[in-house]
């Protein structure tokens, strides 16, 4: 039997796949309007860009401060490890900008 992943939230942080679905919709949808303005793809590439970079900022702030420490106790602490070893996407985000 696997254990499932336990659910860690800090205090502006989302599960990916809790809202994956409906951010890629609301994104075509806010690009269609976009171009239904007649602003360029270019230009809302650049949007695009510039808002992710502002994202990943945010996410980074709390990064090195009280607010990124977590603590497991109990069969949690196994749960946790495993999916550290299994996720890929614990290991190949980018680092944090300072």
């Amino acid at each position: 039997m696997v254990a499932a992943a336990p659910s860690i939230r800090g205090k502006n942080t989302q599960l990916c796949d809790e809202d994956a679905g409906s951010e890629d919709d609301d994104d075509m949808e806010e690009e269609k309007w976009l171009e239904s303005l007649g602003v360029e793809a270019e230009e809302i590439k650049k949007i695009n860009y510039n808002q992710a970079k502002k994202v990943q900022h945010r996410e980074c702030d709390d990064d090195y401060s009280d607010q990124s420490t977590v603590l497991i106790e109990g069969v949690e602490c196994q749960a946790f490890f495993n999916f550290l070893l299994n996720a890929k996407s614990t290991t190949t985000k980018p680092h944090c900008e300072r």
